[in-house]
């Protein structure tokens, strides 16, 4: 996957999710929604990855590239908040037109298999972002928009996907919007949803292989290796499949 542009406009930023992205017009004709170097290297690592398997493994992802952001387009961007972009390669995920935030009044008119889907993969890659609400009441983000003119469900947001053990320990999968789907989890279903995991397992080198070098690294002198390497994603991806009873116990 070879997808690459340059930003030529910074149109402006979203008022919602932790990084809060930006609406860029690039050189190839596309908006995306840009992730900077600021969001820090683990979660553009994160986001390129678990979107490459997302694909793969089926799912509505809207495309996305890796996006040049140059010093001279920031430093003659009046748009405020810039620095907070960064420069250099970005995640950018295309912007599709006419969306609007899922919510619970959206579960009756998405398939089931979808929701089935989307519960098992973010368990397989440790995703638990993707709730209504979190602990305590408190509002989350599921993640998800609805394109209502084609009653179509995308799926957007990874960078908090490949959580080390100890958070994902503490947080599980009790919040999520799909949660409810974990009953349609038969054996059956369970063996066919492990199927296409494994065999998807040998691409992650390849997904690696696609990254910016820039991304590997948690310092801009490139001194300090990140921990997202291939060899411990692909860990978590393969002790989750090969330990069937493991994949689904914070589900059944």
């Amino acid at each position: 996957m070879s997808n690459r542009a340059s930003i030529v406009e910074v149109i402006k930023r979203s008022a919602q999710g932790a990084t809060r992205p930006f609406l860029c017009l690039a050189d190839d004709g596309h908006h995306y929604w840009l992730k900077g170097t600021r969001a820090g290297t683990c979660d553009l690592c994160a986001e390129w990855i678990a979107g490459r398997l997302g694909k793969d493994f089926g799912l509505p992802i809207p495309d996305f590239a890796q996006v040049e952001i140059s010093q001279d387009v920031m430093q003659q961007s009046a748009f405020p908040e810039i620095e907070d972009l960064g420069f250099g390669v970005a995640f950018g995920s295309r912007h599709v037109p006419g969306c609007q935030e899922y919510d619970a009044s959206l579960l009756a008119s998405t398939p089931d298999a979808l929701k089935l889907d989307i519960l098992a993969f973010d368990l397989w890659i440790r995703n638990t972002d993707r709730t209504f609400t979190r602990p305590f009441g408190s509002s989350g983000n599921p993640n998800l928009l609805w394109e209502s003119e084609n009653g179509k469900l995308w799926v957007i947001d990874h960078n908090n996907a490949f959580l080390p053990d100890d958070m994902l320990r503490t947080t599980g999968f009790s919040n999520h919007v799909f949660y409810p789907e974990r009953s349609a989890l038969t054996s059956a279903a369970r063996q066919e949803l492990t199927i296409r995991m494994t065999g998807l397992l040998e691409s992650v080198p390849m997904y690696f292989d696609e990254l910016p070098q820039e991304w590997l690294y948690l310092d801009a002198n490139q001194s300090v290796r990140s921990t997202m390497t291939p060899e411990r994603i692909s860990s978590i991806l393969r002790s989750v499949v090969e330990d069937g009873s493991g994949l689904w116990r914070s589900l059944l």
